[in-house]
């Protein structure tokens, strides 16, 4: 029999999966799941256990379904676009736009997303593999020349501050996760970080934040989609 602790922390477990949300129903500043994720909720627990139980991942990015919805009607065929953090968000961009740039600190991943993007026949990418030092490096993007930047992988202030003056007037950028690393970090790369440069540089009816199901992986999480004047 369980005694009274451990009871405690199943229940806890059960209704919030982890330490760092009130519920499997919020994201991780306390925001609950948006009402139009839910008609996506069963499409989503579908794909969850084919990837667990059959080891079938689909080829979409692992954002939230409304907000996979709205960056897919940004997207425009001639668009440059950067990614940092590799994934299968990477060739779903890659065969919806006219060029990415991907950038990615970890080898083996960086392998596999490799080998998929070969299977594909994807010529419209470019995968890079670096070390941490230089992840955050835009210094060889040419100003105002990149329409469409996602920020999900290392360092992401760091990143968001490299890019930022590489974005077009009218592009955007997508900052995934955006509420996690809920604690400010004084080296200034958490996502708090990042969060607070997109907020200091971009009015308020630029930004969008979207909290949902993650496609895939049946928790909740939020987004921050920020356009650039």
């Amino acid at each position: 029999m369980l005694n009274a602790l451990a009871r405690s922390r199943l229940i806890r477990k059960l209704i919030a999966g982890d330490a760092q949300r009130r519920t499997r129903l919020h994201d991780e500043k306390g925001n609950l799941v948006a009402a139009n994720e839910w008609p996506c909720l069963p499409a989503i627990i579908a794909r969850y256990l084919r990837r667990r139980l059959g080891g079938t991942v689909a080829i979409e990015p692992w954002w939230t379904t409304r907000m996979t919805e709205r960056i897919e009607g940004l997207l425009q065929p001639q668009f440059r676009v950067v990614e940092f953090g590799s994934g299968y968000s990477t060739l779903w961009l890659a065969g919806r736009v006219g060029q990415v740039l991907s950038i990615e600190h970890e080898p083996d991943w960086h392998a596999i997303v490799a080998a998929k993007a070969t299977l594909m026949g994807l010529t419209t990418l470019t995968l890079e593999l670096r070390p941490p030092e230089h992840y955050a490096d835009c210094q060889g993007l040419a100003d105002r020349s990149i329409d469409f930047c996602v920020v999900d992988g290392q360092v992401r202030a760091r990143c968001v501050r490299n890019i930022w003056p590489k974005l077009k007037p009218g592009g955007w950028l997508y900052l995934d996760n955006s509420d996690k690393d809920m604690t400010f970090a004084p080296d200034g790369d958490n996502l708090r970080s990042a969060e607070a440069f997109l907020l200091d540089h971009c009015a308020p009816a630029d930004i969008e934040y979207h909290t949902g199901f993650t496609v895939n992986s049946v928790n909740v999480h939020q987004g921050m989609l920020c356009r650039v004047r």
